[in-house]
């Protein structure tokens, strides 16, 4: 299908553009223009269908928003036309969260493309706009209306994901990445939602890790690759180095070295890395580290305490050559310059010196430097 546009898409964008001008609010010509494109909304044309369904919040009173988007949504086939329905429900999530939430209660269990309840995941994939599966858009207003806004019925359809981890662990992995934004808004209301789901999420995944015997637990646990649990944790993980700050690309060494996480970043994010710390998988080990390894320019000592944990917790992390080199350069920044004074200390130095003997057996000359530079240190 072209979509280059023919003089009735033509008129609809003209229409379209004239909605929201002030001059014409409560004029004989607005009420005329929102019944031409009113009547478009049953066009056969797919794209007349599409303009004017993206612009149902312009078209109608905020007493008629509610109805014509659940009832649109609730029997519309097309996915472009789905698609634009869902960008109008986002329209009106901004000026009306608790009307887009209630389009969503109306929907739910029905399975339309705006339904939210809870559905297993078919395998461990990203999610598409496959039948049965979230859609981008919808997750989005979804994150939103729960995370920024905190609406009723999209908090409890939220949290029963949160409930459900091992069963939908693309969605929910997918939620994850959705929040990403709300951790890095600095003191925001936004934010400490977002850690909080993290939190509880968080605990959900290590009861299900640290108990073999849970129903939820599969038969075998192997790593974040293939058990639902980990997968989940090491999402939880990856979100969190990226909500940091700790990457960046082009920033010259001398302004890298003064840059620190944002404070309440690392209040809110360490009770979460702390437990992240013990799961016992290699890639989420991988993440926590070198999300703690930047905390821990601000919080020397909580940080160096995790990162010790997620190492001598996890078999085999000492093969992972990225993890060493993110823990070296750690210790190597805390033998130039210690101004917490942890080196003076038997707690960090004893677990500094676990560590090094960890990396020693598998033949690590930094652990070999560091251990022989350490000597004197260690009681």
């Amino acid at each position: 299908m072209s979509w280059g546009g023919n003089s009735t898409n033509n008129a609809i964008k003209g229409l379209l553009s004239l909605l929201g001008r002030p001059e014409w609010q409560g004029t004989p010509e607005l009420t005329a223009a929102r019944g031409a494109l009113r009547s478009q909304l049953e066009s056969e044309d797919v794209e007349a269908r599409m303009l004017t369904s993206n612009a149902i919040v312009q078209m109608f009173d905020p007493d008629e928003q509610v109805q014509q988007l659940t009832e649109r949504l609730r029997h519309e086939t097309e996915p472009r036309i789905q698609e634009a329905l869902l960008g109008a429900l986002g329209q009106l999530a901004s000026l009306d969260p608790v009307a887009a939430d209630s389009v969503l209660e109306h929907l739910d269990g029905e399975g339309t493309v705006a339904s939210i309840n809870f559905r297993p995941d078919d395998h461990l994939e990203d999610l598409t706009r496959a039948e049965g599966q979230l859609g981008w858009t919808l997750l989005d207003l979804f994150t939103f209306l729960v995370i920024w806004k905190c609406t009723p019925h999209a908090s409890a359809a939220w949290a029963e994901w949160m409930e459900h981890p091992v069963e939908a662990p693309a969605t929910v992995r997918t939620l994850i990445q959705r929040s990403r934004d709300a951790m890095k808004a600095w003191g925001s209301d936004g934010q400490a939602r977002a850690f909080s789901w993290a939190r509880d999420l968080t605990e959900r995944v290590l009861a299900i890790v640290n108990d073999p015997g849970s129903a939820d637990a599969p038969d075998t646990r192997q790593t974040s690759r293939d058990d639902p649990a980990m997968y989940v944790a090491h999402a939880i993980a990856v979100e969190l180095y990226f909500a940091s700050g700790a990457f960046t690309t082009n920033i010259p060494p001398e302004v890298e070295r003064d840059r620190r996480p944002d404070p309440s970043f690392v209040d809110r994010a360490m009770p979460v890395l702390e437990r992240l710390a013990t799961v016992s998988d290699v890639a989420t080990a991988y993440e926590v580290i070198r999300t703690l390894v930047f905390v821990a320019r601000s919080l020397s000592g909580p940080a160096l305490l995790a990162i010790t944990t997620a190492v001598l917790d996890t078999p085999g992390f000492e093969q992972e050559q990225q993890g060493e080199a993110a823990i070296f350069e750690l210790f190597d920044g805390l033998l130039a310059n210690d101004p917490g004074g942890l080196l003076d200390q038997d707690e960090y130095l004893n677990r500094i010196r676990l560590v090094l003997e960890r990396y020693v057996d598998v033949g690590s000359t930094a652990a070999i430097d560091q251990l022989l530079r350490l000597s004197q240190s260690f009681r």
